[in-house]
């Protein structure tokens, strides 16, 4: 459907806005119409809810924020020019969901069909949010979000208002100072800049020489990342906060941060199974560069990064390596990944590119208001890379997390690269000899 057949001021509150999608979007919607199952793109939020929970107040609360963020109101379109958000004076409205079920097993079918069920992208909103009630008085609720309209920054963001709200509906929250709309179109104007294309142009000569595919035990060829996405394998590994002291003190020690310890783990790890000292791995990043933005959305873009540590011989060696190598690659976080990957590829065919991820976040609030606490929910684990490994510091553990693609990545493999990540996460100190 064309954006001009939805614009009818009559019908949509008096006045209509639309921007272009953001290079983001346009990257996630096409994955989203080329995945065979659409819940690849969901994210799924699960609470455990008291009685005294009130849940019209949680409706008003999620209402309230849908209509304060522009990304999380808008109905998305095929427009002359591509894909496009469109709002309108009147932001769609939430209904929360209600349904009884007879016991756990029920709940449990309950919640992954409200997270597997696609999304309206021409009706909005961009969320939706469900409460069934099992037999003996227990009640769950499941918030879910399409990744078209958020990235990980943005589901803090958006949660912590929701509760605020929920707390104090009373309080009107302040409008924000910039926009969604107003940053897809300022990303547009760049990526048509000269600017915008000398800085691709030079990522691209930069990454010419560098392996562009991490060679894996068993590993077969592939197509384009997401073209042919199917569920993957997730392997799951904690370690404990007395665990991790070594490498806490590690970075004290060498004055860096958690991440870019974490980041010179996990190559480590790659090194070990792949063989290979000089690699790319793909990295998101929140590619928020204006200061203090305060708007909701999908920013996130991935970030190639040139893995080069042959001479590295000590731990400090390994952290400085990783430690110039996200710098290098964070001059180069709004150019668009999907563009550096078609720029690499030879003219009329799709080559493989960055088969290896990693990343890095907190965990989300466990209890945010009275009566509502965090349920750990298995999501559906789409296939977007070979191997991508996650690591979620919480507040009494670290998880690391392998995804894993099963028809490249045998199970046993992937649980033994799982130990020997752990194991190199508590002892810091093996990582180089743990090169091979």
């Amino acid at each position: 459907m064309m954006a001009d057949d939805r614009m009818d001021p009559a019908s949509s509150g008096g006045w209509t806005d639309a921007a272009p999608a953001t290079s983001a979007q346009q990257r996630m919607w096409l994955m989203d119409e080329l995945a065979p199952d659409r819940a690849a793109n969901h994210i799924p939020i699960l609470y455990e809810v008291s009685e005294a929970f009130d849940v019209p107040a949680a409706q008003r609360a999620l209402n309230h924020v849908i209509a304060r963020h522009d990304a999380l109101s808008a109905r998305y379109v095929l427009g002359i020019d591509g894909l496009e958000q469109v709002r309108t004076a009147k932001a769609p409205e939430l209904i929360v969901e209600r349904a009884s079920v007879d016991d756990d097993q029920e709940a449990t079918d309950f919640v992954a069909a409200v997270v597997r069920r696609e999304f309206d992208l021409e009706r909005g909103p961009m969320m939706r949010a469900s409460v069934a009630a099992v037999s003996g008085g227990r009640r769950l609720m499941v918030l879910v979000f399409h990744h078209l309209c958020i990235d990980g920054w943005s589901l803090r963001r958006v949660l912590d208002e929701i509760w605020t709200a929920y707390t104090s509906l009373g309080d009107r929250v302040a409008q924000v100072r910039e926009t969604y709309f107003d940053y897809a179109r300022r990303e547009r104007r760049w990526l048509e800049s000269q600017h915008a294309k000398s800085q691709l142009e030079s990522l691209a000569e930069s990454m010419r020489e560098v392996p562009r595919v991490v060679r894996l035990p068993s590993s077969v060829e592939r197509t384009v990342i997401g073209s042919d996405s199917t569920e993957g394998a997730l392997h799951t590994a904690t370690v404990s906060s007395s665990e991790l002291e070594p490498l806490v003190r590690w970075c004290t020690d060498l004055r860096c941060t958690r991440f870019v310890m974490m980041l010179a783990v996990y190559t480590s790890l790659v090194r070990r199974i792949s063989r290979m000292s000089d690699f790319l791995l793909a990295i998101p990043v929140a590619n928020r560069t204006l200061r203090d933005m305060d708007t909701v959305g999908l920013f996130t873009n991935i970030v190639p990064v040139k893995v080069s540590a042959a001479s590295a011989a000590s731990l400090p060696d390994l952290v400085r390596t990783s430690q110039e190598a996200v710098l290098d690659a964070l001059d180069w976080q709004a150019v668009p990944f999907d563009r550096v990957a078609r720029r690499l590829s030879a003219p009329g065919q799709a080559s493989r590119f960055c088969n290896v991820s990693f990343g890095m976040g907190d965990e989300l609030d466990r209890e945010p208001v009275a009566g509502l606490s965090r349920l750990p929910f298995e999501a559906y684990a789409p296939v977007r890379y070979d191997l991508a490994g996650y690591v979620t510091s919480g507040e009494d553990v670290t998880t690391l997390s392998l995804f894993s693609d099963p028809r490249v990545v045998a199970e046993h493999d992937a649980c033994t690269w799982l130990d020997l990540w752990r194991d190199l996460v508590r002892n810091p100190e093996d990582l180089v000899s743990a090169r091979g």
